[in-house]
């Protein structure tokens, strides 16, 4: 479940460096596992994310978050450049309306929202009206399952051509004309960690 998480991730990066990025103004990538999984071991390894010069770390171990955001705010934080974006609900907004003193809250820019609620009343909307066909059922995008949380924080810290950008392919992804690979997808692991180690290896029959 991870890889797929970095698959869709790396589809984006490459996707923008070989259709968006100016000339010399293409995205590096870095990417590690945690060193084992706790808030310490989240800690230690967004910590050399942020050592190697990353600049924006996509923490996807949720419950972990916390080990993410000390990282972060002792990176520097958004005021230094330094940015966490979240997984799986909209932490920002999460911790800014919790009673928990959360330190480093503040650098989350975002996060890549699972919208298991929604995937649910749509599921159970078709078993009922009968319009959903037994199997496994891909949500995305397009109908809702994923997204991104446009929260205060986002809007705050995220310029405005971006924001356009961000938009642009939002929209292509939903009418077909981006097609994002899935982990699944894929033959076998040794393709993954070429797509995943080699900057320059594309996956053929998908926009990455």
């Amino acid at each position: 479940i991870l890889n797929d998480f970095v698959t869709g991730w790396l589809a984006g990066v490459k996707y923008y460096n070989d259709n968006m990025a100016a000339e010399g103004e293409e995205v590096e990538y870095d990417i590690a596992y945690y060193s084992d999984q706790t808030v310490q071991g989240c800690y230690e390894t967004v910590n050399v994310l942020y050592g190697n010069g990353c600049d924006v770390v996509y923490n996807i171990g949720g419950s972990y978050c916390l080990g993410a955001l000390q990282a972060c705010t002792e990176a520097g934080g958004i005021e230094n450049g330094k940015y966490l974006i979240g997984v799986d609900y909209d932490q920002w907004t999460t911790y800014a309306n919790s009673d928990a003193d959360v330190q480093g809250y503040e650098n989350l820019v975002t996060s890549m929202e699972k919208r298991i609620t929604e995937c649910c009343v749509q599921a159970f909307d078709g078993i009922v009206d009968g319009s959903l066909e037994m199997g496994n059922v891909r949500f995305g995008i397009a109908n809702n399952g994923v997204g991104l949380s446009y929260n205060d924080n986002y809007y705050a810290h995220t310029p405005e051509d971006v924001q356009e950008q961000v938009t642009e392919v939002e929209n292509k992804i939903k009418n077909g004309e981006i097609v994002v690979p899935s982990y699944y997808d894929l033959p076998d692991y040794e393709t993954f960690a070429q797509f995943r180690d080699d900057p320059d290896y594309r996956l053929e029959g998908f926009s990455n």
